[in-house]
C-alpha cells in the first residue's frame, strides 16, 4: 500500500467497519473457490472484483483516528488475488484520490478505473464483459450512498448468470420516505419501484380509521427492519435463485441502517455467507 498517513480524512463508523470485515471474509472464501474451479475443472478463464461505489479507498476511524482500509483495499489485499478489479466512482475527485492511494498497487494488479454512474457502467460494461457464456465470473459489491442502485441493474446482473452480489440495502432510507400518516403516492412510489422493482406492498402498511367527528386518519405501524429487508430480498431471490439471510447493520443507538446480504445463483455461496453472518451475530460484532 502507498503512504496514506496524510491522505484519508473521511470518517468511518463501527458498523461500516463490521461490513468491511464481513466483505473480507467472503472475498477470501469466494476467491479460494474460484481458484479451485480453475485448477481442477479448467473451465474458468478469469474472475473479477467489481466495486460499484469505490469512493476514496481508505478512511479514518471516527473514534481512534486510525487508518481503515476501504473496500478497494480489502479486495486488493485478498488472497488469492482476483484476476481483475473494476473500481467505479461517480465523482472524479474521489476517483483521483483512489488512484493516488492505489498507485503502488496498479503495478502488480489489473485495475480498471471507471468514472460514471454505477448503474450505467454495470449494465453497459460490466454485465456485457462478464457473462456465463464467456466462462468468466465476477463478484459485485453494491454499497450505495442511498437510493443509487436501480432494480434494472439488479436484473441485468442476474441475467448475466455470472455474478455473486453483496448488497447493502438502505433500510433507513426506505423508512424515511414512507411517511407515518400519509400513504405514499406519486414520486415516492416511483422511487420505490425504481429501487425495489415494485411498490404494491407499501399501501398494505397503512390503516385508515375515522375520528369522533368522521374525520379520516391514516397511519402505518412501525415497519420492522427484517420485514422490509425480506420484501426486497425475496424478489431478488427470484432473480438469482438464492439469497442469504441478511445482517442488519445498526448504529450506536440500535437504529437499523442497512441490510447486508448476498445474492447468487449458487447455493453453496449462500451457505458460506450464512455461516459467516451467523458467526458475526453470535460474537455480537
Amino acid at each position: 500500500m502507498s503512504d496514506v498517513d496524510d491522505g484519508p480524512d473521511e470518517l468511518i463508523q463501527e458498523w461500516s467497519k463490521d461490513k468491511l470485515r464481513l466483505l473480507a471474509q467472503y472475498l477470501r472464501a469466494y476467491s479460494v473457490i474460484m481458484q479451485t474451479q480453475r485448477e481442477k475443472e479448467g473451465w474458468l478463464r478469469s474472475y473479477s472484483y467489481v466495486d460499484a461505489f469505490a469512493s476514496v479507498g481508505a478512511y479514518r476511524d471516527a473514534e481512534t483516528a486510525e487508518l481503515v482500509k476501504g473496500s478497494p483495499l480489502v479486495a486488493l489485499h485478498c488472497e488469492p488475488p482476483f484476476d481483475e478489479y473494476w473500481f467505479i466512482e461517480r465523482a472524479p475527485e474521489r476517483m483521483d484520490r483512489l488512484k493516488g492511494l492505489l498507485a503502488g498497487e496498479a503495478e502488480c494488479r489489473s485495475i480498471r478505473y471507471v468514472v460514471g454512474d454505477s448503474n450505467q457502467v454495470l449494465q453497459q460494461q460490466v454485465a456485457r464483459a462478464i457473462r456465463y457464456e464467456n466462462f468468466n465470473r465476477g463478484f459485485v459489491f453494491l454499497d450505495p450512498y442511498g437510493f443509487h442502485v436501480e432494480w434494472e441493474t439488479i436484473q441485468c446482473l442476474a441475467e448475466a448468470r455470472a455474478f455473486d452480489v453483496f448488497v447493502n440495502f438502505p433500510i433507513m432510507g426506505v423508512n424515511r420516505v414512507l411517511e407515518r400518516r400519509r400513504k405514499p403516492s406519486g414520486a415516492t412510489l416511483d422511487l420505490l419501484r425504481r429501487v425495489m422493482g415494485r411498490a404494491d406492498w407499501a399501501a398494505t402498511l397503512y390503516e385508515t380509521q375515522f375520528g369522533l367527528f368522521g374525520e379520516e386518519r391514516t397511519s402505518r405501524a412501525r415497519l420492522r427492519a427484517e420485514r422490509l429487508a425480506e420484501l426486497y430480498i425475496g424478489d431478488i431471490r427470484k432473480l438469482f435463485g438464492y439469497a442469504s439471510t441478511p445482517v442488519v447493520m445498526r448504529n450506536s443507538t440500535n437504529t437499523p441502517l442497512y441490510a447486508l446480504f448476498l445474492a447468487s445463483g449458487n447455493r453453496t455461496a449462500v451457505k458460506i455467507t450464512n455461516d459467516i453472518f451467523r458467526r458475526y451475530e453470535r460474537l455480537g460484532k
